[in-house]
C-alpha cells in the first residue's frame, strides 16, 4: 500500500437520512432476511476518518486510563508516510484552514460490523495527526485529555 502510484482520497460522508425515509423491514429475523457472505465478502473493511477541531486543551490530569497509541500502519498495511506526504502538500479538505492542535483519525471497520446479532472484534490499529504549523504522526497522547469537536468524517478511499 505504499505504493507512490496509488491515489488517497478523502470522501466527505453524506448527510444522515431521516427516519421518516427508512423504509421500515418487518420480519428481521426471516430466513429471506438473513446474510450469507462468502470468506471474502465477511473480511472485507473500510477505512474512515475523522477531522476534528480542538475546543479546549486540558494539562494531564494526573488520572490514568489504558489507551492504544496511535500507530504507524494500519492493519491492512497502509503506512502514514503517504498520507502525510498529501496533507502537507495540498488541501485536501474543502473549506477548511487547519489551526493549532486539530486532528485527524484514521481507522478500520469491517463492512459487516455485526453478525448475528454480535459485534465483531475490533480491527487492530487507528493513524492520528496533530496539526501544529504542519501535519504529523501523533505519536504520543496529549490528545486524549483534550475536547474536540468533530469538523467532518467519511471513507478513506485508494486506488
Amino acid at each position: 500500500m505504499t505504493n507512490s502510484e496509488s491515489r488517497i482520497d478523502f470522501i466527505m460522508k453524506e448527510p444522515e437520512i431521516s427516519v421518516d425515509e427508512i423504509k421500515t423491514i418487518h420480519n428481521k429475523n426471516t430466513r429471506n432476511n438473513k446474510i450469507k457472505l462468502t470468506k471474502s465478502q465477511y473480511e472485507e473493511t473500510f477505512m474512515f476518518w475523522r477531522l476534528s477541531r480542538v475546543l479546549k486543551m486540558e494539562e494531564y490530569n494526573g488520572i490514568d486510563f489504558q489507551h492504544k497509541s496511535s500507530s504507524p500502519q494500519l492493519s491492512n498495511g497502509l503506512s502514514y508516510e503517504p498520507i502525510l506526504s498529501l496533507l502537507n502538500s495540498k488541501a485536501v479538505f474543502e473549506d477548511y484552514q487547519p489551526k493549532e492542535n486539530d486532528s485527524l483519525s484514521i481507522w478500520m471497520e469491517y463492512k459487516y460490523a455485526e453478525m448475528n446479532k454480535k459485534k465483531r472484534l475490533y480491527i487492530g490499529n487507528y493513524m492520528s495527526f496533530i496539526y501544529s504549523n504542519k501535519w504529523t504522526l501523533n505519536s504520543g497522547f496529549d490528545h486524549i485529555y483534550s475536547d474536540y469537536e468533530t469538523l467532518c468524517n467519511g471513507e478513506l478511499k485508494i486506488f
